[in-house]
């Protein structure tokens, strides 16, 4: 499982990462979220999000530190591409961020496929937060 604060990435441009100074020593290509829910809230509702999503399959989880990965296979070759998500406190106030790496497993170049994976889980969450009573 991703660990954020120790994180290496590789020089290989087919990764996207999502977090803050204080939590990643690599450097993100977007700073965490922040919401007003709960951890847990974010949890249930990024979790319905990312179930709903095409060719997924759910990888190792840690409840604890409300830290999720899954694999995602494309539509026509089948190639398999690591997510992992962490829902954590925000530092500063209440409420949660929410960290994300995405990476391929095979070819240098990825289109572009992670950050356009990620960031429309990200406006998914949103939005179904923004729903949420």
């Amino acid at each position: 499982m991703i660990d954020f604060a120790t994180l290496e990435r590789p020089d290989s441009p087919n990764t996207y990462l999502v977090c803050d100074a204080d939590v990643c020593a690599a450097e993100a290509d977007r700073a965490a979220p922040r919401y007003p829910q709960t951890p847990e809230a974010v949890r249930d509702a990024l979790l319905e999000v990312v179930r709903r999503q095409p060719r997924i399959t759910e990888g190792p989880a840690d409840p604890q530190t409300l830290t999720y990965s899954f694999v995602q296979r494309s539509f026509v070759f089948r190639f398999a591409d690591d997510v992992t998500f962490r829902i954590a406190p925000q530092a500063d106030a209440e409420g949660a961020r929410v960290f994300a790496y995405s990476a391929s497993r095979v070819g240098r170049s990825d289109f572009g496929v992670n950050k356009k994976r990620v960031d429309g889980w990200l406006e998914e969450l949103e939005a179904a937060l923004a729903a949420t009573p």
